[in-house]
């Protein structure tokens, strides 16, 4: 601090050069009034400082035990809250301490601990909990004794015990303590702990702390000490004053001399930084005079309060910097020499002082008039030390600036940061003033990444931002440097193909690039599989511009995802026209579903005792302007937008309503089938939004089942596994969708527990054209029943087909031999007539009518 005044003693001040000629006039005038003035001041100056200082001292003191007085409410709150009571008493009766089953009779107990204390952590205030935990005195871990239970589910390991944790030394007989600073022995990390007793009546039950870590406390006493101060004062947070004193905080620069070092090494630190006997040792030694006083420490002159804090081991010390620092005899013969050399010397000095000091003004000029003409190479160089170099500094700093940040600009406007390619709007302009002003053809081509976002989702964003800056260096490689490739942003990049001939030219450049990325790349030692689709626009026959050549390769993409296999494809307004009608059905399927155009019906489930087993809900959608759309068409619109997301969530909830519904009317519980999607189903909420449904419709979720399709395997095997638990633990039953169209494999029906398994229809139809497909269906049949699943036959349409199923012991059977698809008032039609046919008759009746 006093080094620091020191050195801006030494700066020569151009503002008081200027000012000291109308000082000299006044002079004369002012030193009768200062003369007389400073015995006033003098006299008052001391009592005002102390007081001042006493004052500050009360303030933050009382801002620092309202912190102190939160944590301790809380304590008390929760020490004396039922909910840790009884869980007290449930660990001490040696049982386990996480319960993570929620069918758990005790589970309740649990989760009452831990919404109490979860609640307490999220709504503290300026974040300061770095724990809250009970401990009982019963081991639960394998400790030797003891028990540690943090809000967040960590639990003590089997080296910890009570009896060797700080805290416990320190609380000793009392019933609570603020703890002064200790190393956490888990985390290292610096901490303080706040520690209450928990009792059931006189039975002392267990403790109950939190920790601070003295990390988020300083920065909490920081900030309360920058709306409290103004500069010139410092502040020490200390505890055990009295015994073993210890620096918590202090706000001055030479804090981390003093900060959590022993007491004793005070005195030898005050030396090294020069304060002597008037440094840290000399505020401990004089807390027993516990009065504010006027003091030199820390090799300046303080006036000095000492604050205990009320209820806790701590005291705040205070020190504002002292305004009196000389004797009035000697302040009364400084003023008058003072007045006597300005008069004497003023005269002489003046006007050659204020000539020198303002001459930079010149050189300042000059360099501001260079960086307004666009020169940002351009320093100002002063000699003196005063305003004009804070100046010159300020203005050397902005050119420097300015010229850092221009090219940051152009960087930043020119590049893609991911991939270091040229962005679109950079290349544009000079795209369309050279390539598209010749008279040759070139061929612009948009890649695209397809499988971008299932590997964000499945994978991380890291993953798939590392895996487009590989992508972008794999086709620096490809294509030649004196072809043209840049960024188009997200998962898309730009190539042109000058001076073609024939389009077979841009295929087999295309191809070659294709082949290219056939094997997986690494990315962060993980391989991952680049799938690209380019859609393709030829200059100038379907644009003369970039923007136009770009917006027709985004039009050519769209058909290639939707036809899947196509890896290229070239634009033509054939392709124009089917992308419109697309984007006509994705602009009215965002608003079908508040307009009560999509609709459920329902295709009864048969079971093999000639039973009603269930229904599979099937969504439909009536267009007013396009009519009625198959759900083959809208339903991979809806994923490919993500509007599936809230379609889905509609159906599930409609279907789950519509089982409710049955089960009232006829006292009987039917099995409901709902399709989800892959983009449902690896949506991160999808089972929260799943146990909402259940519990708002109160369906028994026994009775619900959803369909996945075989695709789901290739976009995350092993999150499916994890959904899946988490839907099974809820009671709701997994079928594996089409099985046979797709990629699932003997080994994901042995590792994913699937609870049904639907043979796609194109096996049914095949059953008596092709011997192989007889013979597969049974083997499937058979191999199902031993993995412990049941079979469910779709699309039986025959009695043939129905007869040969059954002989080989499916389970359930779906098709129009006994109904197609039906709304939920046909439904109730369907179930009544099917349940007056005698059973040994039913599927005789119903085949004869779908005949």
């Amino acid at each position: 601090m006093s080094k620091k005044k020191q050195n801006v003693v030494k700066q020569h001040s151009l503002t008081r050069k200027i000012v000291s000629l109308t000082v000299f006039l006044d002079a004369l005038f002012l030193i009768l009034i200062l003369a007389s003035g400073v015995l006033l001041y003098y006299l008052s100056i001391s009592q005002n400082q102390t007081d001042a200082v006493q004052y500050e001292s009360q303030v933050v003191s009382e801002r620092f035990s309202e912190i102190i007085d939160d944590v301790s409410t809380d304590l008390s709150r929760l020490s004396e809250d039922q909910h840790i009571i009884d869980y007290l008493l449930y660990v001490n009766a040696g049982n386990q301490a996480i319960i993570t089953d929620t069918n758990d009779a005790n589970y309740n107990v649990y989760a009452d601990f831990v919404d109490q204390t979860v609640d307490v952590v999220d709504y503290q205030e300026d974040d300061l909990y770095t724990d809250l935990y009970v401990v009982s005195e019963t081991a639960c871990s394998g400790g030797s004794d003891g028990c540690f239970i943090s809000y967040s589910g960590t639990t003590s390991g089997t080296t910890w015990t009570l009896s060797n944790q700080e805290w416990y030394t320190q609380l000793g007989s009392d019933e609570s303590i603020l703890t002064s600073p200790y190393t956490n022995t888990i985390t290292q990390e610096v901490i303080v702990t706040y520690i209450d007793k928990v009792y059931q009546g006189s039975t002392l039950l267990g403790y109950i702390g939190i920790d601070i870590s003295l990390t988020h406390l300083t920065s909490v006493l920081n900030s309360m000490y920058q709306d409290i101060y103004d500069q010139g004062t410092e502040v020490i947070l200390i505890s055990n004053v009295t015994s073993s004193p210890e620096v918590v905080y202090f706000s001055a620069e030479e804090s981390v001399d003093y900060v959590l070092v022993d007491y004793l090494n005070y005195s030898n630190i005050d030396v090294e930084n020069g304060f002597g006997n008037n440094g840290m040792e000399y505020i401990l030694r004089n807390y027993e005079n516990q009065y504010s006083t006027l003091t030199t420490v820390f090799g300046d002159s303080y006036a000095l309060a000492y604050q205990d804090i009320t209820g806790v081991n701590y005291t705040i010390v205070t020190l504002q910097i002292s305004t009196v620092f000389l004797s009035m005899e000697l302040m009364f013969a400084i003023i008058l020499g003072l007045a006597a050399l300005m008069i004497l010397t003023i005269a002489l000095i003046m006007t050659r002082s204020v000539r020198q000091s303002l001459s930079p003004i010149r050189d300042i000029l000059k360099t501001i008039g260079e960086i307004k003409d666009g020169n940002f190479d351009v320093n100002v160089k002063l000699q003196e030390h005063n305003e004009l170099d804070r100046i010159g500094e300020a203005i050397n700093l902005m050119s420097s600036e300015i010229n850092r940040q221009i090219k940051k600009t152009y960087d930043t406007l020119a590049y893609d940061m991911l991939t270091g390619l040229k962005n679109r709007a950079s290349a544009s302009a000079e795209v369309d003033e050279t390539i598209f002003k010749s008279e040759t053809r070139a061929a612009v081509c948009l890649i695209q990444v397809d499988n971008l976002k299932n590997i964000n989702v499945t994978k991380g964003q890291i993953i798939g931002d590392n895996l487009i800056k590989a992508i972008a260096d794999e086709l620096k490689v490809v294509f030649r440097n004196n072809e043209t490739l840049f960024s188009n942003g997200g998962n898309e990049f730009v190539y042109i193909k000058e001076n073609i001939n024939t389009l077979e030219e841009v295929e087999f450049a295309i191809n070659r690039l294709l082949t290219h990325f056939k094997q997986p790349l690494v990315v962060k030692n993980i391989k991952t599989e680049v799938k690209l689709h380019v859609g393709i626009a030829v200059y100038p026959s379907d644009g003369s511009t970039l923007g136009e050549l770009i917006k027709k390769c985004d039009t050519a993409l769209f058909k290639a995802s939707e036809e899947g296999y196509k890896k290229i494809i070239f634009y033509n307004e054939k392709i124009a026209r089917s992308v419109s009608y697309q984007a006509e059905i994705s602009e009215q399927l965002s608003q079908a579903i508040s307009k009560d155009q999509i609709y459920l019906k329902y295709q009864p489930l048969i079971s093999n005792t000639n039973e009603v087993y269930g229904f599979e809900a099937l969504a439909r959608w009536t267009s007013p302007s396009l009519g009625e759309i198959g759900p083959q068409v809208f339903i991979a619109n809806a994923e490919e937008s993500y509007l599936i997301i809230p379609i889905g969530t509609w159906i599930l909830r409609q279907a789950c309503l519509a089982q409710v519904e049955m089960k009232k009317k006829y006292q009987k519980d039917f099995v409901i089938s709902v399709n989800v999607s892959p983009v449902q189903i690896l949506q991160k909420d999808f089972v929260d939004i799943v146990k909402r449904i259940v519990k708002e419709t109160d369906i028994n979720p026994a009775y619900l089942t959803l369909e996945i399709t075989e695709s789901l395997f290739i976009e995350a095997s092993v999150l499916l596994e994890d959904t899946i638990e988490e839907l099974h633990k809820i009671g709701i039953k997994l079928s594996l969708d089409d099985f046979g169209t797709g990629y699932a494999s003997l080994t994901y029906l042995r590792q994913i527990a699937f609870d049904n398994l639907k043979i796609d229809k194109t096996f049914i139809d095949g059953i008596f054209a092709n011997p192989k497909d007889h013979r597969i269906v049974a083997t499937i049949v058979n191999l199902v029943h031993n993995l412990d699943m049941k079979v469910i036959a779709e699309g039986v349409e025959t009695k043939k087909q129905y007869e040969y199923l059954k002989e080989i012991s499916t389970d359930v059977f779906q098709g129009y031999i006994f109904s197609k698809p039906l709304i939920l008032e046909d439904v109730y039609k369907f179930v009544d007539r099917f349940n007056q046919i005698p059973k040994n008759r039913r599927a005789d009746v119903f085949a004869s009518l779908s005949e």
